[in-house]
């Protein structure tokens, strides 16, 4: 079960996680903290397990149900559906299965969201793959993600796709997929940029982007483009040449 967190609250949710120190993820497939609470029937233990690569940490798993030392409670007085729907209602969760092992431990079995992409156009904020936003830090280990900055995120998240899906179909790296400047009031100004390979930038047509990454792969293919070393702007989006400057 997974539950899809309104745009909004998301985007307060990846706000809030900047304010927080961030901490090494912990990769480990188990993971328990006991609670130093001596009264019998009391939640002492919290055990979680994961099919995702990225494993949160007790302490995070014991905010987001809102259990704290100061105010112990016992494993019977634990509503189940209420933290089910706590940890689901967190944008970074994407399903989750709670129950009681007597006579003092919860165990908790969840996934994560998987981040396809940086968006850049809020600090900390990651994206899946049908277009959920959430925070990356402190929840995800560090990772290698493109970036994008959209116009309107609801609006262009095909287009990313299908951008993305192209890239990886002709194995060219994509660094930064810039939808910003598709709609611009200028004509003039529409266009896709991409940074890619590393340290190309693509400037493509903005409607007609596949032929203009067709005539990149020719050039590339071709050895017609300077070495990857070499930082330059290849613009194409004229479907008859292109125009190859070296970044200074």
């Amino acid at each position: 079960m997974s539950a899809h967190i309104p745009f909004r609250q998301a985007l307060l949710w990846i706000i809030g996680s900047t304010l927080l120190i961030s901490g090494t993820a912990a990769l480990i497939l188990f993971s328990s903290r006991s609670k130093s609470i001596d009264e019998s029937g009391q939640l002492t233990t919290i055990v979680s397990t994961s099919g995702s690569k990225d494993r949160l940490k007790s302490a995070i798993l014991e905010e987001i149900l809102e259990l704290s030392f100061d105010q112990p409670i016992t494993l019977s007085e634990l509503d189940i559906d209420a933290a089910t729907e706590k940890l689901l209602s967190h944008p970074i969760i994407e399903s989750a299965k709670i129950s009681k092992i007597p006579p003092d431990t919860l165990f908790v079995d969840y996934d994560l969201k998987e981040p396809v992409a940086e968006v850049i156009n809020w600090k900390n904020c990651a994206m899946d793959s049908i277009g959920n936003l959430f925070p990356l830090i402190p929840f995800y280990s560090p990772k290698r993600l493109p970036k994008v900055y959209f116009e309107e995120v609801s609006k262009q998240l095909q287009l990313f796709e299908t951008i993305s899906k192209s890239l990886s179909d002709m194995s060219i790296e994509p660094v930064l997929i810039d939808l910003s400047k598709v709609n611009s009031e200028s004509l003039g100004r529409r266009e896709i940029d991409l940074l890619v390979d590393s340290n190309r930038t693509l400037r493509l047509h903005h409607k007609d982007w596949q032929s203009s990454l067709k005539n990149y792969q020719r050039l590339r293919e071709n050895g017609l483009l300077p070495g990857q070393n070499e930082p330059v702007t290849v613009d194409l989006r004229s479907e008859s040449f292109a125009l190859i400057k070296e970044n200074s």
